[in-house]
């Protein structure tokens, strides 16, 4: 998953990047997420209805009180995304009409566990020409912040990612049966998403 500031600042879109350093890394990354995304699209709608709700901890890693979100607006974001998960937002009745097959309610819910709060000097930042995603952001040893356990919290670190064209990202859950091998976060720590601080709100 990525975000890209292609649309907000007319640069070049960093989605292909991050994908392309996931296949230098692992050979076959490429292939192997297309061949999943292709079973869910031939299983239709059968899915488990029992609402699942995922513990979340905030990693606010800052460099200055700019990027230090209140816990209001990091509030509001989950509660976006709870609205979004079980189609209860505004504007659930504008879904446009190749999605009306398919739009439905998620039984997905996201509740805040704990927030991280990490000052650092430490820059995050994408490497264009290295070929690297600031996962350092995910270590403290690097000026970043730890990850919770992954196997029972979603960690979502909001930085500032330096570069300009990468928005957010995110990994796959390492070492999960319906994701191939090779193809999920390098490690479990490195489970979860980054997201650019700028981007980390309600709209």
């Amino acid at each position: 998953m990525v975000f890209s500031a292609q649309a907000l600042h007319h640069e070049p879109c960093a989605s292909l990047h991050y994908v392309d350093v996931l296949e230098a890394t692992y050979p076959g990354f490429r292939q192997a997420t297309d061949q999943v995304y292709e079973r869910v699209r031939a299983e239709g709608q059968a899915r488990d209805l029992t609402l699942l709700t995922i513990p979340v901890v905030i990693h606010v890693v800052y460099q200055n009180e700019d990027q230090n979100l209140s816990e209001e607006q990091i509030q509001s974001v989950l509660d976006v995304m709870n609205e979004d998960f079980r189609r209860l937002n505004a504007d659930a009745d504008q879904v446009r009409e190749e999605f009306i097959p398919v739009v439905a309610d998620a039984f997905i819910e996201f509740e805040l566990a704990a927030v991280e709060r990490v000052p650092t000097s430490a820059t995050f930042e994408l490497d264009l020409f290295g070929g690297t995603l600031p996962d350092n952001v995910k270590r403290s040893a690097d000026g970043g912040s730890d990850a919770w356990d992954t196997e029972r919290y979603l960690n979502i670190w909001v930085c500032n990612i330096e570069g300009g064209a990468l928005l957010g990202y995110a990994y796959p859950p390492a070492g999960l049966d319906n994701w191939p091998e090779g193809v999920s976060a390098p490690s479990p720590e490195l489970d979860g998403v980054v997201i650019h601080f700028e981007m980390f709100r309600r709209t």
